[in-house]
C-alpha cells in the first residue's frame, strides 16, 4: 500500500509539472500588448494571425491590437499586391488594395521578417509573412 501512494505522489508530481510546463508555453506564445510592442512579436506572430489579422477581420480591430504598422516602400508593396494576385497586371492603378507592413524580426540592425497585411476599406484580404533574407522571398 505504501508503495503504490508513493508511485502515485510521483506520477502526480510528474503530471503537474508536465501541465504547468504546457500551460506556461501556451501563455508565452499568446498575443498581448506588451509582447507585441516590446519587441517579442516572433514568439507571437501565430497567435496575431489566428486572432488579429486574419482575412476578414476588421481593419480597425487589427490597427487598435497591432498599432498603425511601419512604412512600406513601394517596391515591397507591389510585391506583395502581385503576390496575392491584387494586381494581375503589374500595375499600381489596377487594386485599391493597400499593404501595411509589421517589422517580425530584426538581426544586426536590419529586418529581415515582417508581417504584410493587405486590405482593402475596412477589411483584412490577406496576411503574408515575408522574409527578405535572400532579396525578398515570400511564404504564407
Amino acid at each position: 500500500m505504501k508503495k503504490l501512494c508513493v508511485i502515485l505522489a510521483v506520477f502526480l508530481a510528474i503530471s503537474l509539472t508536465a501541465f504547468g510546463t504546457l500551460l506556461m508555453w501556451h501563455q508565452n506564445t499568446q498575443y498581448s500588448h506588451h509582447r507585441w510592442f516590446e519587441g517579442d512579436r516572433e514568439n507571437v506572430i501565430g497567435d496575431v494571425m489566428e486572432n488579429y489579422a486574419y482575412p476578414g477581420a476588421s481593419v480597425q480591430a487589427m490597427t487598435e491590437a497591432l498599432g498603425e504598422g511601419d512604412e512600406v516602400d513601394d517596391d515591397l508593396a507591389e510585391c506583395i499586391r502581385q503576390l496575392g494576385g491584387w494586381n494581375d497586371d503589374g500595375s499600381d492603378a489596377v487594386s485599391l488594395a493597400q499593404v501595411r507592413v509589421y517589422n517580425i524580426k530584426t538581426v544586426n540592425g536590419r529586418t529581415t521578417y515582417y508581417l504584410a497585411v493587405v486590405y482593402e476599406n475596412d477589411r483584412v484580404l490577406q496576411t503574408v509573412l515575408v522574409s527578405n533574407k535572400k532579396g525578398v522571398e515570400y511564404f504564407e
